[in-house]
Formats: structure tokens, sequence, C-alpha cells
């Protein structure tokens, strides 16, 4: 990305190729765009999430003729409020996304979560497994434990394989 992305002005070269090199390598898509949907900056992580080239000047809805990410785009570029982290599927992938509005324009950030969704259903999977698991056996051992303490003339030989299923 040229160092143009921060103005001159403002920042002193090694400033810039510090800052370029921070904004290039965030695991975080950012765009930013003015109130004409007109690309300011993007990083190549926006790129990569929404699979767009986000040429800097060009419109925002310009690069794209995928309808899943141009409903997504619409739906951000027409919010007047910010919001922090509404998730969303895209591509087969999940991401958390913050929109912050300024007077001129608009700064989305982009998060992959994929990783992290993928832990959870795995996660809440091996319980449910787990727990399914569990139930049988205890299921029996109750059974066992029923009976000998509801019948109490179960016989000695009953009593003591009870016993011995239950340990």
């Amino acid at each position: 990305m040229p160092l143009s992305i921060f103005p001159s002005k403002i920042f002193k070269k090694s400033e810039k190729i510090n800052l370029n090199h921070i904004f290039n390598t965030l695991d975080e898509g950012i765009i930013l765009i003015n109130n004409n949907n007109l690309i300011t900056l993007s990083n190549p992580k926006a790129k990569e999430y929404l699979g767009l080239p986000l040429h800097k000047n060009e419109n925002l809805f310009k690069e794209t003729n995928d309808p899943e990410v141009t409903s997504l785009l619409n739906d951000i570029s027409s919010k007047n409020s910010d919001f922090d982290w509404k998730e969303f599927n895209l591509k087969n992938k999940f991401y958390k996304i913050s929109l912050s509005i300024h007077p001129q324009d608009k700064l989305i950030v982009l998060v992959d979560i994929t990783d992290e969704i993928k832990y959870q259903n795995y996660k809440s999977e091996l319980i449910s497994n787990i727990s399914h698991e569990l139930k049988t056996p205890l299921s029996m051992i109750m059974g066992y434990a029923e009976t000998l303490i509801g019948e109490k003339e179960t016989p000695k030989e009953t009593s003591d394989k009870f016993l011995k299923k239950i340990f």
C-alpha cells in the first residue's frame, strides 16, 4: 500500500512507514468510506474478507456483483449510528463488524471469528456427547439403587449382584 494513506503534513516519512506496516498487518479488516460511499482507506484483510479489490476513491458498491456482499455493504452504509460487533455470516465464514460514524466518513472494522464459532460449536457438541454418555450408566446405577432401597426383601444374591454393578 502506498505511503499516501497517511497525510504528509501530519506524519513524518518514518512514522508513515510504521503506520502503514501496522495498518497492513492487522488481523482486522479496515475500510474507511466517505459519505458518498467512496473508499478512502482499506487494508489487505478487508479485501480478503470481502473478496473485493477495494480500490481507493472507487464506490464501495462498484466493486462487487456478489448479492451477499452487496446486501451486507448496503446494510452497513445505510446506518446512521454507530454499532459495536454485529455478527454475520459471509461465504461460510463468520465475522463481527463494528461501525463508527464520523461527520465526513464511516469506519468499518471486520473481525474473522470463524475459529471462535467453530470452537464454541465443538465445545457444545462435546458437552452434549459427554452428557448423553453419562446418562446411560447413571440411569442404570439409579435403577439398581432404587431396587435395593425399594424392595426390602431382595435376595442376598441379587442384592450383592446389584451392589457390584453399582460399584
